[in-house]
């Protein structure tokens, strides 16, 4: 199918070749110079064995070509599975052909964990997240005109956390997400994304992608700039594996210097101190709904970050 042949969803106000390819979807930054950035080796390391690991590395030729066909075409749509079950999904068309993305295709494309038996596991309640933040010694803002913490998840700000976990944010926000202004703060299904990484929740993260791109399709006035390019890219390469191209026509932004440039304050809790705490606290507890005693849970160092966050006694149904 040729370009010109292409018709434009309802919702397009823009010529295919108006489209533009923004700096978003960023391929992650896991190498680099241990010994001038040592506090941030074991935070990526631990992205690399992570669920995400491949989500977040996986590097298809950039197709600028591709990219725009697919944006100019994309309409919400769904189709029926096996159980003979409407699931919704996306057509488009491009020169490779006609195709329909769901958040199954999507799944598989990217390497994202699949539902055990019993399904994906809950999200984590708003609680959760921010005893999880405590934990981290996240250093929350105070209300206006005063000294009460705002623990508010619209407001999680990269600047505010420690290196390590400032390190893993950076890849949640820029490499899992299509947004392509502010990068310094995370939304709630981001933050809900490093929580699910960090503790092991089998998190849905192919549906959250999936519907962000759907609703951005969905629009009433479709925007010119194309969002999730990466994972737009390694979905057509997935779908088209032997005719997709191998030659570039555009490039992939990666994960900024900046994120390797945060600096580790005295005694901050590092990602491994995080996690054989939670450990701890699994082992420790019988029941989902028995709390640990603060006399088991090991004290933290204090840091010198105006943290007002504390580890507390957190539940089992924490981890779950």
């Amino acid at each position: 199918m040729t370009q010109s042949a292409l018709i434009a969803s309802k919702n397009v106000k823009f010529a295919i070749s108006d489209s533009e390819l923004p700096k978003n979807n960023h391929l992650a930054r896991l190498e680099f110079d241990g010994i001038k950035y040592p506090h941030l080796v074991e935070a990526a390391q631990f992205l690399r064995q992570s669920c995400i690991a491949y989500a977040i590395t996986v590097d298809p030729t950039p197709s600028k070509a591709l990219l725009q066909q697919f944006w100019f075409t994309a309409e919400e749509t769904s189709l029926t599975n096996k159980k003979g079950e409407q699931v919704p999904a996306i057509s488009f068309s491009t020169q490779l052909g006609s195709g329909m993305m769901t958040a199954l295709g999507l799944r598989k494309a990217l390497r994202f964990p699949d539902k055990s038996r019993n399904g994906f596991d809950a999200l984590p309640t708003d609680a959760e997240l921010i005893q999880f933040l405590d934990a981290m010694e996240y250093a929350w803002e105070p209300k206006p005109r005063s000294t009460i913490p705002n623990k508010k998840l619209t407001l999680v700000k990269k600047a505010l956390m420690p290196s390590q976990l400032n390190y893993v944010f950076s890849h949640i926000i820029q490499c899992m997400s299509g947004k392509s202004g502010s990068l310094d703060q995370a939304s709630k299904v981001q933050v809900q994304m490093a929580y699910s990484v960090i503790t092991g929740r089998n998190f849905d993260y192919a549906t959250a992608i999936f519907d962000d791109l759907k609703s951005k399709i969905e629009k009433t006035e479709r925007d010119p700039k194309i969002p999730y390019v990466r994972f737009i890219c390694a979905y057509l390469k997935f779908l088209y594996p032997t005719t997709y191209p191998t030659n570039s026509d555009a490039s992939f932004p990666k994960v900024g210097q900046r994120s390797l440039e945060v600096k580790t304050l005295p005694n901050e809790v590092s990602l491994s101190q995080l996690r054989s705490r939670l450990s701890l606290l699994t082992s420790s507890s019988s029941a989902a709904t028995q709390e640990v005693p603060s006399s088991a849970i090991p004290a933290a160092t204090p840091s010198k970050r105006p943290s007002t966050g504390s580890l507390g006694c957190f539940s089992t149904n924490f981890l779950r």
